[in-house]
């Protein structure tokens, strides 16, 4: 009897070191698992990031852009005239302004 104890301790110790093989591969597996989730998540927020902060710096460049221009017709009253001209049809009262309508 001795005997089929000691086969049965046997059984059962390779029953428990397969159990925690399995087990510590389960855990393994899932660590990694959520680890290239996350850096895929990673991937995607740097990239989205990226694209944000490119349509920003363009936006930006725009923006200084035109307050370049406005301050350049604030300080160009020559220019402020032509604008009037073209825009509202502003005439000086030596001139006759000239409408010219398009076909759209």
């Amino acid at each position: 009897m001795g005997h089929t104890a000691t086969t049965l301790e046997r059984i059962w110790r390779a029953t428990v070191r397969v159990s925690l093989f399995f087990l510590v591969w389960a855990v393994a597996v899932c660590a990694v698992t959520q680890a290239v989730a996350q850096g895929l998540e990673h991937r995607r927020l740097t990239t989205e990031v990226q694209q944000l902060e490119q349509e920003y710096d363009e936006q930006l460049a725009a923006y200084a852009g035109q307050l370049a221009e406005n301050e350049r017709i604030a300080n160009d009253r020559e220019r402020q005239i032509e604008l009037l001209k073209d825009r509202f049809g502003y005439a000086e009262p030596n001139e006759t302004p000239i409408v010219v309508l398009s076909e759209e």
